[in-house]
């Protein structure tokens, strides 16, 4: 499921990656850009929580995992495209593809290694992570190879991974509850619902500073001046320091719990995301992607814990439905750095986390680790 998640990730990231070439390909502004970037993202975000509720109630997890992995190939085809609207077709139906994996990927695991694992379940939230790590030299180098049109040598993954969730992946009904001697999540409390929608609103200024960040920064490589394949390895770089954070973070979580990690990661990645503007450093860039992806996992899982028998649901209205909000503001900054520049664009993304600080402040420790830590560990 790990590897699956970051093959999906892959695909989810291809079309910031090449951003400025299809800038160029089809004479976009950097507004037009971004606008595609929002509709892929709401595309692939608002199915999630449909989707993870589907699932649990038809027990089809398995085949939504086979099917969106397929279908979130169909990115590679985008460099294909004859003209903008063909190429925004594509990238509506890839980012589907990636809608339907995601809750039912993050489910199936969650019922595999038990609410207690939160090293377990880091390690599927951050492989996506190493997925976006390995993807843009590899993209760029393709593309300076062979042109856009070159990008459909990327799709065997999407037939290969299917193939393999086909043998290896038990029925979603065989599946009825983590593997053998896990504890048997508590349900649900009154008042939980409260505390996942706070959650759910500081996910969404997380996010919106993430994909913002993801996106604006290749065209700040060249706005910059650096060529692809530069451009390419700064957002490797960036993805590598993002996977190293969130696993030590998922690693810190299980010892001290969620709340710290949360807090020092929403108050900590803002200064330096904005310093890497001010003064154009690479480290402060990679510091600040350690630290914005150090809790990312956590806030999934925290909304697992507190209402653990919708578990595939709520994975969709975090991981899905609050990109998908994301996905909309995006195109505010787009318009920021048409009518500003790229560099303004982002210092403004990087206040977006201190709110989301401010709100995991109010909420208690405890609730952030229900059901993960002995009764009286976590307070």
């Amino acid at each position: 499921m790990a590897i699956g998640h970051a093959v999906n990730d892959f695909y989810a990231l291809m079309l910031s990656w090449l951003l400025p070439d299809f800038e160029a390909a089809f004479g976009l502004s950097h507004t037009m850009a971004m606008s595609v970037v929002a509709v892929a993202g709401i595309f692939n975000s608002m199915t999630q929580p449909a989707l993870g509720y589907v699932s649990e109630q038809t027990g089809g997890r398995k085949y939504y995992i086979i099917v969106g992995t397929f279908l979130a190939g169909a990115m590679s085809l985008v460099g294909l495209a004859p003209n903008v609207w063909v190429f925004i077709g594509i990238a509506i139906a890839a980012s589907m593809g990636v809608g339907l994996f995601h809750p039912n990927g993050a489910a199936e695991v969650f019922k595999a290694v038990g609410p207690r694992d939160k090293i377990g379940r880091s390690l599927f939230a951050v492989a996506g992570g190493v997925g976006i790590a390995l993807g843009p030299p590899i993209v760029m180098r393709i593309v300076n190879c062979h042109g856009l049109r070159g990008t459909w040598l990327l799709f065997p993954p999407a037939i290969i991974l299917p193939l393999c969730f086909l043998w290896t992946l038990p029925s979603s009904r065989a599946r009825a509850g983590g593997k053998e001697g896990a504890p048997t999540p508590a349900p649900a409390k009154p008042g939980h619902l409260a505390i996942v929608i706070v959650l759910f609103v500081a996910v969404v200024l997380r996010s919106t500073s993430y994909a913002g960040v993801n996106s604006l920064v290749p065209l700040r490589c060249e706005e910059l001046g650096y060529s692809r394949l530069t451009r390419g390895y700064v957002m490797s770089l960036m993805a590598i320091f993002a996977t190293m954070g969130g696993l030590l973070g998922g690693y810190l979580a299980g010892k001290i719990g969620s709340k710290p990690i949360m807090l020092c990661s929403c108050f900590l990645s803002a200064p330096l995301l904005y310093g890497f503007v001010a003064r154009e450093s690479w480290f402060l860039l990679g510091a600040s992607a350690f630290l914005m992806t150090f809790a990312m996992p956590h806030f999934v899982m925290a909304a697992q814990d507190l209402m653990p028998e919708s578990a595939g649901t709520v994975s969709g209205f975090m991981m899905g439905m609050a990109w998908s909000i994301s996905s909309l503001i995006l195109p505010l900054f787009g318009k920021i750095s048409d009518m500003e520049n790229v560099g303004f664009a982002i210092k403004l993304l990087a206040i977006l986390p201190i709110p989301a600080g401010i709100l995991v402040l109010f909420i208690k420790r405890s609730a952030l680790d229900f059901g993960t830590f002995d009764e009286g560990t976590a307070k």
